[in-house]
C-alpha cells in the first residue's frame, strides 16, 4: 500500500538478518534496532498499554518491550506504588532497558527480566494487565504462550496484543524465513481457545496498520 511504512527501514539488510534482530537484537546493530522498534511500533504500544486499562497500584508486564517504550507507557499507568515488568528474551535488549530506567528499578518500580512467552518468570495470577506489541510471530508456540499469559494474570486481568496485519507480515517474509504468520482474527480464535473472555479485536492505522486483540482473564473457580 502506497505510503506505508515498512517495518525495516533498511532495504539493504537481508530479510533473514533483519527478522532475526527483529525477534532477538544482538550485537552491534542491537542500539539502533531498539530505536527502530520503539518509534515503528509507537501505535501498537500506546493501544496495547490503554487497553490493559490499568490504574494506580496495579502490577503490569510487557512480553518482547524490545527498546523499552512500552515500559514507560506502563510506568505512567501504575504510578509509583504500582510494579512493572519488562520481559525480554534478548540480553542486549535487557541491559539497555536496565541503563534507559536505573532510577525505577533502584526504586523496585521495575523489573527487567529474561525470559519468553512459553517460560514466563511470573508468580500466578501476578499481573493485573500484560501486553505484548509485534512479538507473537516469534513465539515457539502460540498456545502455550496464551496458557502461560493466562496463568500469570489475577482475576479478571487484561491481555493486550498488538499485531502487523497479515499481508504486512508476508510482505516483510515471515513466511519465507520461517517465521509465523497469522491473521489477527485467527490470533482472536486462539485468545478465546485459552480461556479468555471478553475478547475483541481493534484495527488501528498510524503510519503501518495494525490489530489489537484484548481480552479478560475469568475469575478463578
Amino acid at each position: 500500500m502506497a505510503g506505508k511504512r515498512p517495518l525495516w527501514d533498511h532495504a539493504d539488510v537481508p530479510p533473514r538478518t533483519a527478522l532475526e534482530q527483529l525477534a532477538s537484537p544482538h550485537g552491534w546493530p542491537a542500539p539502533i534496532v531498539a530505536l527502530a522498534l520503539n518509534r515503528l511500533n509507537l501505535s501498537l504500544i500506546a493501544g496495547c498499554a490503554a487497553a490493559l486499562r490499568l490504574g494506580r497500584g496495579d502490577r503490569a508486564a510487557d512480553l518482547g518491550f524490545g527498546g523499552g517504550r512500552s515500559l514507560r507507557f506502563l510506568l505512567d499507568a501504575v504510578g509509583p506504588d504500582g510494579q512493572v515488568t519488562g520481559i525480554e528474551p534478548s540480553s542486549a535488549m535487557l541491559r539497555y532497558a536496565r541503563r534507559r530506567y536505573p532510577s525505577h528499578l533502584e526504586r523496585a518500580g521495575l523489573r527487567i527480566l529474561e525470559g519468553t512467552a512459553g517460560d514466563l518468570p511470573l508468580r500466578d495470577a501476578s499481573q493485573d494487565g500484560l501486553m505484548s506489541a509485534n512479538t507473537v510471530y516469534f513465539w515457539r508456540d502460540i498456545d502455550a504462550g496464551l496458557g502461560e499469559i493466562h496463568r500469570v494474570l489475577a482475576d479478571r486481568g487484561r491481555l493486550a496484543i498488538g499485531i502487523s496485519e497479515s499481508d504486512e507480515q508476508l510482505r516483510m517474509g515471515f513466511a519465507r524465513e520461517g517465521y509465523l504468520v497469522i491473521r489477527p482474527e485467527e490470533l482472536v480464535e486462539r485468545v478465546r481457545g485459552a480461556g479468555f473472555r471478553d475478547v475483541r479485536l481493534g484495527r488501528r492505522e498510524s503510519g503501518r496498520q495494525g490489530a489489537i486483540i484484548s481480552a479478560r482473564r475469568g475469575a478463578r473457580d
